[in-house]
């Protein structure tokens, strides 16, 4: 019998001899419910036991793979709270620890606004992709530091249902410095093309003239000789 329902006899039953075969069959069947009732909640216990640890270790997969990427990832919910961000995203940002651990975007937000050129353009971009859920934008973020960060922001959506957003953050500087270079050289391939094509176009020019001067000079000299 259950122990927990041999304890509740003994409480009230002092001699368990005087219990009928009928009530006997009725405790029985209540022992065989405890029992079940106990192994229903052992197999609860070891399911969620798993299914914690399978959780856990994807939770640790995804941040793994959030901290490898290049990009910084800043995901934010539909009420303005920060639920995750990667490594990435506090060293494009340099926010400090104390402010993200507070979870709000609004303060992430203000905290950056001493960084960069544009403060109130910046902020108006947040506040209008926060004002436009459904919307996916982007935008360029001049650091007073001279770095250039391309921020790019979409809805996060969970069976179609729009639950917050994702930020996604990427230094663009060096590109933009070896295609500020890569611009330079051109031009300047396409001020020495120009110039040899204007260099050869003098020389024909040039070839023109002294050819008419050598026919010129030629007839000079055959009226002179005619003359003699």
């Amino acid at each position: 019998m259950h122990k927990t329902l041999q304890r509740q006899i003994s409480r009230y039953i002092e001699d368990p001899s005087q219990i009928t075969q009928q009530w006997q069959n009725l405790l029985d069947s209540i022992s065989e419910t405890y029992d079940g009732f106990d192994s229903d909640r052992l197999l609860i216990e070891r399911s969620l036991e798993v299914s914690s640890k399978e959780l856990k270790e994807l939770v640790a997969l995804l941040q793994a793979t959030l901290d490898s990427t290049d990009e910084g990832i800043m995901v934010v919910s539909d009420k303005g709270l920060l639920m995750n961000h990667n490594k990435r995203f506090e060293e494009i940002w340099q926010i400090s620890p104390e402010i993200l651990e507070t979870r709000k975007e609004m303060q992430a937000t203000e905290a950056v606004l001493d960084k960069v050129f544009d403060p109130v353009a910046f902020k108006q971009y947040v506040e209008s992709a926060r004002d436009h859920p459904d919307e996916a934008t982007s935008y360029v973020v001049k650091f007073k530091d001279g770095r250039t960060i391309e921020l790019n922001s979409r809805p996060e959506l969970i069976e179609q249902t729009n639950v917050g957003r994702v930020w996604s953050s990427r230094d663009i500087t060096k590109y933009l410095t070896i295609e500020k270079e890569l611009t330079s050289k051109v031009d300047a391939l396409e001020r020495l093309n120009k110039a040899m094509v204007d260099r050869e176009l003098k020389m024909i020019e040039l070839k023109k003239k002294i050819k008419v001067l050598e026919q010129t000079s030629n007839l000079h000299y055959i009226v002179y000789v005619i003359k003699k």
